[in-house]
């Protein structure tokens, strides 16, 4: 993943996340960030269908978002800030369909995982969740106020879908830079199904090419709900980073990001969620 973008509303959230994705590119050779404001020009409360000179709004903008980089790069430790080349982009439009838009030129998004207004009751129609949900690249959201520490132990929520050989590829290749232990959790909510197949077909992906590099363990924990199962084995393990496959033609992820869940996570974890996306 060497191209990194690190979408901005200005917000302390997305002040976190673009210090998290500093941190966090360091550690991947020759990666590189596009820091990118999206912003839709208001209108003229006298003339409603009139937009104001939009050179003289993207002018503002653009210093609003120079001083952001120039400021947030400088607070992290170390060399990182003088390391990682670090561009900028301006874009007009409504951010949710800019950034997906934008994702097909890149390999990864780091987000803050609320906007501008930071209400967690709003969490579910926030630009941060529209675009894990439609963007064509992975996407990482990170709470606020969260700090990079490494990534020593992944969850990965392996609900099935998730045992796509695509998915476990993806994620091999990603934790290439980490070897970090990766720990499978499969929820079952209705105490039935085959678990042993989904699980068969991870452990045959994972040892394809021989014994992976990285440590791992697959757990199966019975709960009420998805989101509350993975919680509490985040709560009892030190995990990093929450891994979950967005299937767009499956029900995994309404189910997840249920609006009562969405609070929930938002609210009792301080883990970054990363989103993986699987079409067919």
């Amino acid at each position: 993943m060497k191209k990194i973008l690190v979408p901005t509303d200005f917000s302390v959230t997305a002040q976190d996340a673009f210090l998290y994705a500093q941190q966090f590119t360091d550690l991947i050779e020759d990666a590189s960030i596009t820091v990118a404001h999206v912003f839709m020009p208001p209108l003229e409360s006298d003339y409603p269908n009139m937009f104001p000179p939009v050179t003289e709004l993207m002018a503002v903008r653009e210093k609003m978002l120079e001083r952001f980089i120039d400021e947030y790069q400088h607070l992290v430790l170390g060399s990182v800030a003088t390391s990682i080349k670090v561009e900028k982009e301006l874009l007009i439009g409504f951010p949710a369909d800019e950034i997906a838009q934008a994702s097909k030129d890149y390999d990864l998004i780091i987000m803050g995982m609320t906007g501008e207004n930071d209400i967690i009751d709003k969490v579910l129609g926030s630009v941060s969740i529209s675009v894990a949900k439609r963007a064509e690249c992975p996407v990482m959201l990170i709470p606020k106020s969260s700090s990079f520490k490494g990534l020593r132990h992944m969850l990965y929520a392996s609900n099935y879908e998730s045992a796509d050989e695509d998915m476990i590829e993806k994620l091999i290749d990603f934790n290439k830079p980490f070897n970090a232990c990766v720990h499978f959790v499969h929820v079952d909510e209705k105490r039935e199904g085959d678990y042993d197949i989904t699980k068969t077909g991870i452990f045959e992906e994972l040892f394809e090419e021989g014994e992976p590099c990285f440590a791992f363990e697959m757990v199966e924990v019975e709960s009420d709900d998805v989101s509350t199962g993975l919680l509490a084995y985040a709560e009892d393990y030190p995990i990093d980073l929450m891994v979950i496959v967005n299937h767009k033609k499956h029900n995994f992820w309404e189910k997840l990001f249920h609006k009562s869940q969405t609070k929930q996570l938002a609210q009792k974890s301080s883990m970054p969620l990363m989103v993986f996306h699987l079409d067919s």
